[in-house]
């Protein structure tokens, strides 16, 4: 699972066209996506299309259970 911020407007008509095609949100935004990215619904490129950056680890003072502590480090709230 990811945690993506949109735009309240544009989330709103995100919300609106999936409720109108029956479709949920999370497969909206992966056909966006990968429309985006010219990539083949399915396709293993599309799995492999985002590169993983990494560094050494989880940043001191984030934790993972608290997505709440996770935007206050973020945020630069972590002092």
């Amino acid at each position: 699972m990811v945690t993506v911020h949109i735009d309240p407007h544009l989330h709103a008509q995100l919300r609106r066209q999936a409720r109108e095609t029956g479709r949920s949100v999370d497969a909206l935004v992966d056909d966006a996506l990968r429309a985006m990215l010219k990539l083949e619904p399915g396709s293993r490129e599309a799995m492999d299309a985002l590169p993983v950056r990494g560094g050494t680890g989880v940043r001191p003072g984030v934790d993972l259970s608290s997505n709440a502590r996770m935007f206050d480090v973020m945020d630069g709230l972590d002092g």
